[in-house]
């Protein structure tokens, strides 16, 4: 684990906001393994949606692409806090950007059904999507 700085800003009406940063990046070998299975991943999310939205309806296949990812996710963190002895950190500025993200996430899903259901082939969607979404 890399040490965290923490930053406290302190906002009108008494509240606080915490915000913490690594700081340091860790070495290569220690994120390199799950860069690549997060890349996989996504190789795989569009794949999979380009083979589903020849036969279903777009926002039908990103709502259950949101129940079956927020299923995973509620089940890892399930097992994430059972074998653990740290409170759950958590934040309102983190939980208000988790939020943006994923009001984000499934706009995108229901568009990639959309662009895919039009017939465009994958060689062409999504290097366009994947690489506009890199800023």
């Amino acid at each position: 684990l890399t040490p965290r700085s923490r930053y406290q800003l302190h906002l009108r009406g008494g509240a606080t906001v915490v915000l913490s940063a690594a700081s340091a990046a860790p070495a290569l070998s220690v994120w390199i393994g799950p860069a690549l299975a997060c890349a996989l991943s996504y190789a795989l999310y569009n794949l999979f949606i380009k083979k589903a939205s020849a036969s279903m309806d777009p926002i039908l296949g990103g709502v259950l692409l949101q129940i079956v990812a927020a299923a995973l996710g509620a089940g890892l963190l399930v097992i994430q806090r059972a074998r653990a002895t740290a409170p759950l950190e958590v934040s309102k500025l983190g939980v208000r950007w988790a939020v943006a993200a994923g009001a984000a996430v499934g706009v995108a899903e229901i568009l990639s059904f959309i662009i895919s259901g039009l017939g465009v082939p994958a060689s062409k969607s999504i290097p366009a999507i994947i690489g506009g979404s890199v800023v």
